[in-house]
């Protein structure tokens, strides 16, 4: 079944077959007796029905052995949680649930530690060779409370539940609210793990603790958590919904890298930085809310995101990096902050879908490649503040018409609007002392050229590179005139903002 899950994955992904990468098709499959026991219909949850629930005991659930269910008197609804295994003695290869009383929750297979303090139990290891589907950690081992999984050095080497892929029969994992910490690698491999009941106590999970688990869809992370490490989540190829909780800051690097199932996440107020990769082929995410307190976002954090279609930064991110939105290839929609000053190179390569962009007023530096190969891309202002147009800048935007270069720019860099077939006017500042190489090869529409200067001896002055920049040389220029000149030739102002011939 899990084999069948990730072919699924990848079909609607369009990596198997012609179907577009944001084409999803639901893929239907019947239960397997390999898999868990199929998808339960939930009752009416009374969090939601009742102003005022009121339960009756907790007991356990005849649907799922995994949990126990309490009905609500007034509506009839039900409130469900996964068992918590309570005190387990040494040598006990089972206990019982914490809160129902449920007998025969599984814990075989479990190797402890002592703390360094001795006040307290380390889950170090367990035992790949068992066929136990369910597994649950004890609050309590021989006497002392369990509060931390795998140890601090952990590694993919010696980690608690190291390399699990040769174990194809864990699917669940229930960790009591004992526990404060999962350390580095704790699950790392576990492909056959599904899903993880997280401690409501659990105030850190440090680095790779799942990556890599490759069969995991869902994972609920507790309002306690304080920090996540670096490559958390990532290769977590089903993981398909995730809330940060509010006392997340930080996004570390590369955290949901190749998530490639993920489609929902949701951002808490408060959060300063998302890092690196930190959600680089998350192939199926379409939005994402990027919160107001935002300052910093990591090279490639976005690339590769297929199906994103829109994005709205807060004005306290001032940089766009390199590769951040690179190959999104449905951004339709972009808003920058307005205190936004650099825009580095590759940032919004290959935006496909990109039909306009409005750049404010406070950008002072657009790096090469930045809107390279945006083919659909029909309109973008470059600020004032923009002295140099960066080498393949705009590259391959075939679909752009029309291209004011504001004056205060001295440079048109290589190849910088090379390949720009639909482009038919052009705006060139009086300011402008160079055109490089290429930078107007198979711009074959080009029609007019609006120069800022008022003759032609002001436009002989740039230096222009020889090699296929034939087109500007050869286009009908035009000459700047604020008012309606007296004598004849090829004269232009601005109506409204708009080049316009006189």
């Amino acid at each position: 079944m899990k084999g069948n899950k990730i072919l699924s994955t990848l079909v609607a992904l369009g990596l198997v077959t012609g179907l577009g990468a944001c084409q999803v098709e639901e893929q239907i499959e019947p239960p397997s007796e390999d898999d868990e026991a199929g998808e339960i219909v939930e009752e009416p949850d009374p969090k939601e029905t009742c102003d005022v629930p009121t339960y009756g005991a907790w007991e356990p659930d005849s649907k799922d052995e995994r949990r126990h269910v309490r009905t609500c008197s007034v509506c009839g609804g039900k409130d469900y949680e996964y068992h918590q295994l309570g005190e387990l003695t040494s040598g006990a290869a089972s206990g019982s649930c914490s809160v129902c009383d449920q007998t025969g929750l599984n814990a075989a297979g479990l190797t402890y530690s002592l703390s360094s303090d001795n006040n307290s139990y380390i889950v170090s290891g367990y035992d790949m060779s068992r066929t136990n589907k369910y597994l649950y950690i004890p609050a309590s081992y021989s006497g002392l409370p369990v509060t931390t999984i795998g140890e601090e050095n952990g590694s993919s080497s010696n980690a608690a539940f190291m390399r699990a892929e040769s174990n194809n029969y864990l699917l669940f994992v229930s960790l009591p609210d004992s526990v404060t910490t999962i350390n580095p690698y704790a699950f790392y491999a576990c492909n056959s793990l599904m899903e993880i009941r997280l401690s409501e106590s659990l105030t850190n999970i440090k680095e790779y603790a799942f990556f890599d688990c490759t069969s995991l869809e869902s994972v609920n992370l507790p309002e306690s958590l304080e920090s996540i490490g670096e490559s958390t989540f990532a290769y977590c190829y089903l993981l398909n919904e995730v809330t940060i909780p509010s006392k997340i800051v930080e996004l570390p690097t590369r955290l949901f890298d190749s998530c490639y199932s993920l489609q929902s996440v949701s951002l808490p107020e408060g959060l300063k930085t998302i890092g690196k990769r930190a959600f680089t082929s998350c192939f199926t995410l379409k939005d994402i809310n990027i919160p107001s307190t935002l300052t910093s976002l990591g090279e490639y954090a976005f690339w590769s995101n297929y199906c994103l279609e829109s994005i709205s930064l807060p004005r306290g991110v001032t940089e766009i990096p390199s590769y951040v939105f690179s190959a999104c290839y449905s951004l339709k929609s972009v808003k920058l902050g307005d205190r936004t000053t650099t825009i580095d190179d590759y940032a919004f390569e290959s935006c496909s879908s990109l039909t306009s962009i409005s750049l404010p007023s406070t950008i002072t530096k657009i790096d090469g490649r930045a809107f390279y190969q945006c083919a659909s891309l029909t309109s973008i202002n470059i600020p004032t503040g923009i002295t140099e147009l960066s080498d393949y800048v705009l590259a391959s935007c075939r679909s752009l018409s029309s291209l004011i270069l504001p004056e205060g720019l001295t440079s048109i860099g290589m190849q910088s609007i090379y390949q720009d077939m639909g482009l038919t006017s052009i705006v060139i500042p009086s300011t402008v002392t160079s055109i490089g190489y290429a930078a107007f090869y198979h711009c074959d529409s080009l029609t007019y050229v609006y120069y800022g200067g008022s003759s032609e001896e002001e436009w002989n002055s740039i230096k222009i590179n020889s090699t296929q920049n034939d087109i500007i040389k050869n286009t009908d220029r035009y000459y700047f005139s604020e008012e309606k000149p007296t004598e004849e030739g090829n004269y232009w102002h601005y109506v409204n903002d708009v080049p316009t011939i006189w």
